[in-house]
């Protein structure tokens, strides 16, 4: 069923309920604090990859991240002006080239280093999270020797995950809504 879902969200949606159906609420936090992180680290990385890069003099150390939308507006905006009786005017043509500020990222090295190192946790995490959620290895109970290491290593992994600075946000803020709605 979920191979024939296209739709982003759709398949989120449908991957939350079965998440939901089959895992103790414990590690369904887990699940919805791992999948919220991927999505938070998405969005520079969004932008890295998409929007239009330049620099500028006066930020000399800094990379500029462009709205593609907001340059596919400024287009527009500027062939109508084109093809206007009489045309624009030389001051409306520079206007028109400018870029509007608040469709401008700034991203410096911190930035670029945060978001490579958010990246690199969303990857570990969700690399080793179906081993953590695995139904066989959820299924050892802590009355056997193994049951008792399976649950230590799961202790470990668990830790792994919770020393990752958005995974800790996440998880911590499911925690509280649940807490709170109860």
């Amino acid at each position: 069923m979920f191979a024939t879902l296209t739709a982003e969200r759709a398949e989120l949606f449908a991957l939350d309920a079965a998440a939901k159906a089959a895992l103790s609420p414990d590690d369904f936090d887990v699940f919805r604090a791992a999948i919220s992180m991927t999505g938070r680290v998405q969005t520079p990385r969004n932008h890295l990859a998409h929007w239009i890069w330049g620099t500028c003099k006066e930020l000399p150390d800094a990379l500029l991240l462009a709205e593609p939308k907001a340059q596919k507006d400024r287009e527009r905006e500027l062939i109508l002006a084109l093809e206007r009786a009489g045309g624009p005017d030389a001051k409306e043509i520079i206007n028109l080239e400018r870029y509007n500020p608040a469709t401008v990222l700034v991203y410096r090295r911190g930035d670029l280093e945060r978001a490579k190192r958010d990246l690199e946790d969303a990857e570990r995490i969700t690399a080793v999270l179906a081993v953590y959620l695995d139904r066989q290895v959820c299924r050892w109970t802590r009355d056997t020797f193994e049951g008792q290491r399976v649950a230590a290593l799961r202790e470990v992994v668990f830790q792994h995950f919770y020393d990752k600075r958005l995974f800790r946000g996440a998880l911590d803020r499911i925690r509280a809504d649940r807490q709170n709605a109860a």
